[in-house]
């Protein structure tokens, strides 16, 4: 399965300002070892066909902002399209 390319950056990333909502949970990031987790979930969604997945660990994050905002799912999209 191939994954989504998420290096590139868009213009709209290569447009953003610097706000003190970017960098909320860098502190949050920086207490995980992401890369041990990302090991266990990597095996998750691995089927030879169909769409492209998002990356397993790209997911587990957006369910963390899901519980930790408590937003159902529209709301959650709405804000990863946003944000």
């Amino acid at each position: 399965m191939a994954w989504k390319n998420l290096k590139q950056r868009s213009l709209a990333d290569a447009l953003l300002v610097e706000h003190a909502a970017l960098t909320e949970l860098d502190d949050v990031h920086a207490l995980l070892d992401w890369t041990k987790l990302e090991a266990h979930l990597m095996s998750i969604h691995n089927k030879a066909t169909g769409e492209k997945a998002w990356p397993p660990l790209m997911m587990f994050k957006a369910l963390l902002l899901q519980s930790w905002y408590q937003l159902s799912d529209p709301p959650l999209e709405k804000q990863l399209a946003r944000d």
